[in-house]
């Protein structure tokens, strides 16, 4: 019979690594124990990338700015701000209470009534695909009843000096703001830096594509798109040189020995590095051509005289330099979740892969849509609810959107008709409501309910219908006057 070996419970060999004492008192659970982030950041950064070094300080603006110049990754950014652009938002009450919907009602008109439009503040959510972070600073306005939103002015990203973050939670306390201010009036202009200014964070709208813990920066997109952004401006250095070159290879240029060797004279040193200039510079451009002394002829040391000729080319280069072009590109759309904006371009590819890549994009900026939603309900909405006492008692409210993704039209009309042909679904007010505005058909004036037999009770057409046309009973109950009345012949 085997004997059970006895399990014996490992100690940790650090004594800092035991377990917290049992709290004594219910405020022990009231404290925060962790840090948000693995490292402190460096609050003079607006960006602090662990890894990268071109996005880090002032190198990440730099850097950005030129990625931004990719057509792909602008194109992008362009198509992800008008496709935010085209949500609809409304403002829904967080409870059934008279207060919570007079909170909703007043929310929605004042992002109806903002300057600047809360649409355009959406689509600048894209500049926080780029950079990692939108800022936009809450202006109110006072009114007789109350504080309301007059704006939600943008703050550039370049502008951020710095960032003052608690390190256990990674709540941005404020934020620091330097910018260059210059006179127009004076000839030449004259400008001049101001700040730090400090923005308080609850007077901010901070959007952030990642909420990357103790990261007020949160993560650029375009990030994921670096490294064949990189492989992309080194592939285009070498396509301009051998465009200029023609892609006729290394050029050769063969001198006599004695220039090369460690006794060369002065003046064979300086044939020597006019020759290196002549093989550099050797290139296609305005001053294309070569003047070379003339060979001799064979068997004397007599000038062959003048003679011009054409220089051919090397023939076909043995990479296919479009194709590698093509693939940095699909892997810089493939970073920014739009690889579908390469479809057809090398004529590959089909239908179905093409609405499964696009519905995949716009759930992208379906779930975009939602964090900006969650951001200005949890936060923005309670900072109003502080600067208007008689909405604290308000439950919180939900800032919905309207859906991006549109629905195959083809596919669900398909599927209710087999369903209605099948009894699975019964027709109904609410249905015809929904199908209307699927389709963005105007919603119906009939808003009575359907019957078995398929008429509409309680409507003026039905009414109509019958005001003429007497039932059966009421026929059956006059039939005896009509034939008193009318006499028979």
């Amino acid at each position: 019979m085997t004997k059970r070996a006895s399990v014996v419970k490992a100690q940790p060999s650090n004594p800092a690594m035991t377990a917290p004492p049992a709290p004594e008192t219910p405020s022990y659970a009231l404290d925060t124990m962790g840090y948000a982030a693995y490292r402190n950041r460096t609050s003079s950064m607006f960006i602090d990338d662990p890894l990268v070094q071109q996005l880090m300080g002032r190198n990440a603006e730099r850097t950005i700015d030129r990625m931004l110049l990719d057509p792909v990754i602008a194109g992008t950014l362009e198509r992800t701000a008008l496709t935010l652009r085209g949500a609809s938002w409304t403002v829904e009450p967080g409870g059934e209470a008279d207060i919570d919907k007079r909170l909703a009602d007043r929310l929605g008109e004042d992002i109806d009534e903002l300057e600047t439009g809360f649409t355009s503040t959406v689509a600048s959510f894209a500049d926080a695909l780029a950079w990692g972070f939108s800022l936009h600073e809450v202006l109110f306005r006072r009114d007789v009843d109350g504080f309301h939103w007059a704006d939600f002015s943008p703050r550039e990203q370049r502008s951020v000096y710095g960032w003052d973050v608690d390190d256990q939670t990674g709540r941005v306390n404020q934020v620091w703001q330097r910018v260059m201010v210059s006179n127009s009036m004076r000839n030449p202009p004259l400008s001049r830096s101001l700040g730090p200014i400090a923005i308080p964070g609850w007077k901010l709208i901070h959007f952030r594509t990642h909420p990357a813990s103790g990261r007020p920066e949160g993560r650029s997109l375009i990030r994921n798109a670096f490294l064949p952004w990189t492989d992309k401006q080194e592939l285009r250095r070498i396509v301009k040189v051998g465009l200029r070159r023609d892609f006729t290879g290394v050029a050769k240029y063969e001198v006599p020995a004695e220039i090369l060797s460690k006794g060369a004279s002065p003046d064979q040193k300086a044939a020597l590095a006019q020759a290196v200039q002549l093989v550099q510079e050797f290139e296609r451009d305005q001053r294309e051509g070569l003047v070379l002394p003339s060979s001799t002829k064979p068997g004397t040391t007599e000038s062959s005289g003048y003679k011009l000729e054409l220089m051919s080319s090397g023939g076909r280069r043995q990479l296919e330099l479009e194709a590698l072009w093509a693939l940095l590109n699909k892997e810089i759309a493939l970073g920014l979740l739009a690889e579908w904006i390469m479809l057809g371009q090398d004529q590959v590819g089909t239908q179905a892969v093409g609405k499964v890549k696009v519905s995949f994009y716009e759930r992208a900026i379906n779930a975009w849509l939602d964090i900006i939603g969650e951001l200005m309900g949890h936060k923005q909405a309670r900072v109003y609810q502080v600067f208007n006492p008689q909405f604290a008692n308000a439950k919180l409210p939900k800032f919905v959107h309207g859906d991006i993704d549109k629905s195959d039209i083809g596919a669900i009309g398909q599927f209710l008709m087999q369903a209605l042909t099948g009894g699975a679904i019964t027709p109904d007010p609410v249905l015809e409501e929904w199908a209307r505005e699927l389709i963005g058909a105007p919603q119906s004036v009939n808003t009575a309910a359907i019957d078995p037999g398929g008429t509409v009770a309680g409507t003026d057409e039905t009414a109509q219908a019958g005001a003429g046309k007497p039932n059966a009973a009421d026929q059956a109950a006059a039939g005896t006057d009509n034939a008193a009345v009318h006499p028979v012949t």
